[in-house]
């Protein structure tokens, strides 16, 4: 409330202050936004054909579940197979270190309810080796 406002020069400063934090926090975001979805419109590296692993189209059904995931999701989970740190993934998209652990998250998350309900095979696939070694 502005009667309650001691100092009208200090609160409006403050107020501008504030204004412009925001502004650039959303330039921020929406930069970073450009650049991931530059990133992820850009078209798949086809991986090297493997005859010794899995079925012939187990790939194919895995890379239409990963269509699937939200561009920023796909991106963040491309980088972490890639072996990217979350900082430097953080720093190549301009986002914070808690935007891209949580895009990740929710990537692991989405992908997973993805296997389990459009491939539940998959799922024993993927969770097999992990048994063995318990």
């Amino acid at each position: 409330h502005l009667a309650d406002v001691h100092e009208p020069g200090a609160w409006v400063r403050a107020a501008a202050h504030r204004a412009a934090c925001r502004a650039a926090d959303r330039e921020r975001r929406d930069s970073a936004l450009r650049r991931m979805l530059a990133w992820t419109a850009r078209p798949p590296v086809a991986p090297a054909a493997d005859p010794g692993r899995g079925e012939p189209g187990e790939a194919a059904r895995v890379r239409a579940l990963l269509g699937r995931l939200g561009r920023t999701e796909l991106a963040a989970l491309a980088w972490d197979i890639d072996g990217f740190t979350v900082n430097e993934t953080a720093e190549a998209f301009g986002l914070t270190v808690d935007e891209v652990t949580n895009a990740r998250r929710r990537a692991r998350a989405h992908l997973a309810r993805l296997i389990c309900t459009a491939a539940p095979d998959l799922w024993e696939t993927i969770r097999q080796p992990a048994q063995g070694k318990d």
